[in-house]
């Protein structure tokens, strides 16, 4: 007997074949969602343009059939994976104040400015002490 939830029911021959395909077909869902979120929040991600697409395929194929065992319509399954994505996130961007922007950038490039100084100023450093070395030397 295995327990599925709290009921109890009568292990089949394919039992660990239909909860395999159960798995498959649930974790398939799950990856069309979040590649719909990711893509409405980011509509230039090729990777998840490509996960939605190959999963769309999925969706459509024969395979999927006999893993589904029912007659599902993927049509209307990815329409519902779609509408539950939009209402799961917050699609719409948020639009920052040009100022906040700017004030980011600058804090970002003096930041930049201020690591590269501090680099340069160690080379001319170490490429002293090497000069002062060989002047030593010779």
């Amino acid at each position: 007997m295995a327990q599925v939830g709290k009921m109890k029911r009568e292990r089949s021959e394919n039992f660990d074949y239909e909860r395999l395909a159960e798995i498959i077909i649930l974790n398939s869902a799950k990856d069309y969602c979040f590649a719909i979120k990711t893509l409405l929040r980011n509509p230039h991600s090729h990777i998840a343009l490509r996960n939605k697409i190959d999963i769309e395929e999925f969706f459509h194929s024969n395979w999927f059939e006999v893993l589904s065992g029912v007659k599902l319509d993927p049509d209307e399954l990815i329409e519902r994976l779609i509408q539950k994505a939009k209402s799961e996130t917050d699609y719409k961007r948020k639009k920052r104040p040009k100022s906040e922007i700017r004030a980011e950038n600058a804090a970002f490039f003096a930041k930049r400015k201020a690591r590269i100084a501090r680099e340069k100023e160690k080379a001319r450093i170490k490429a002293e002490a090497k000069a002062k070395k060989k002047e030593r030397k010779a």
